[in-house]
């Protein structure tokens, strides 16, 4: 897994952000391996999660988890960490499931679709 980051300056503006109702100023790119076997998908999609609920947690504001850049899978702000219902990847890995009970979870609106 690579992760890259990026902050934007106050005079960048994402117009997809604003479609979420919040201001785009950090992003991150996490990319797997085409390659890696199941279980280490898995368990790199466990620790991305983490990532972002740490950041959440201790940063607060307001982000999205984009699926391919257009399907959000997670998001947080003011209603705390609210992981989408309507993705099944969430229930078939066996690491995050548990997290399923620690965290919301209900279908995210999806304006990039």
């Amino acid at each position: 897994m690579y992760v890259t980051a990026s902050a934007d300056s106050a005079d960048d503006v994402n117009e997809a952000m604003k479609l979420f109702g919040f201001e785009d100023r950090f992003w991150a790119t996490f990319r797997f391996a085409n390659l890696a076997d199941e279980a280490t998908s898995d368990h790199n999609t466990t620790l991305m999660v983490h990532v972002l609920i740490a950041f959440a947690q201790t940063h607060g504001g307001s982000g999205v988890l984009l699926h391919n850049g257009e399907r959000a899978v997670l998001q947080y702000g003011k209603e705390g960490i609210v992981f989408d219902a309507g993705w099944e990847d969430w229930t078939e890995n066996s690491e995050i499931a548990p997290l399923l009970t620690q965290f919301a979870s209900r279908t995210l609106p999806q304006p990039l679709l």
